[in-house]
């Protein structure tokens, strides 16, 4: 069944539901620890370029945060238009887990994001984390292969562009498949 969700921006009294929702067992080694994690959201809160939301259904679920690709210096990137955004997004909540709720509010972000000129999207889940790659996969996002991100640790970066807009796979992208 399809739902609507909305997505509404981060404030600090935030902060204790979402230190609630780094804490859940799922969130362990995809996540820091959730004061770590807390300090880089207040960090980039109001700081202009990283769009912070929390996504809701019928209650708060998740997370999402969308910046310019070029914003961390992440050389995985490199393909994309310095006005395509990477995404980073989190299930606080474990009874929306399992439910299609993470594809679901990543395609509504995505419309959003491209509906607002936004060329292209691009994620970077650790190939390890077998659900956040299959739920990118299902939301839309197609591999383009292993790299390594800023830290130097491997990354699978995933991509998507609007409708009729993929510039398509070179040789030495297929390759990286």
């Amino acid at each position: 069944m399809p739902h609507e969700y909305r997505f509404v921006p981060v404030s600090r009294d935030d902060y204790p539901m979402l230190r609630r929702w780094l804490a859940q067992p799922h969130m362990a080694g995809w996540w820091g620890l959730p004061e770590a994690e807390i300090a880089l959201i207040d960090g980039d809160l109001g700081a202009g370029s990283c769009d912070m939301r929390i996504v809701w259904a019928d209650r708060p679920f998740g997370f999402v945060q969308d910046y310019p690709v070029r914003t961390y210096g992440a050389p995985h990137y490199g393909h994309l238009p310095d006005e395509a955004r990477a995404l980073d997004m989190f299930l606080g909540d474990p009874a929306y887990l399992g439910a299609g709720h993470g594809a679901g509010f990543l395609k509504a972000r995505a419309a959003a994001l491209f509906a607002q000129g936004t060329p292209a999207l691009a994620v970077d889940p650790d190939p390890e984390n077998h659900r956040a790659v299959a739920t990118f996969a299902r939301a839309g996002f197609r591999p383009l292969g292993m790299k390594a991100c800023e830290d130097g640790a491997p990354v699978l970066v995933m991509d998507m562009w609007p409708e009729g807009l993929d510039p398509g796979r070179t040789a030495d992208e297929k390759d990286l498949i």
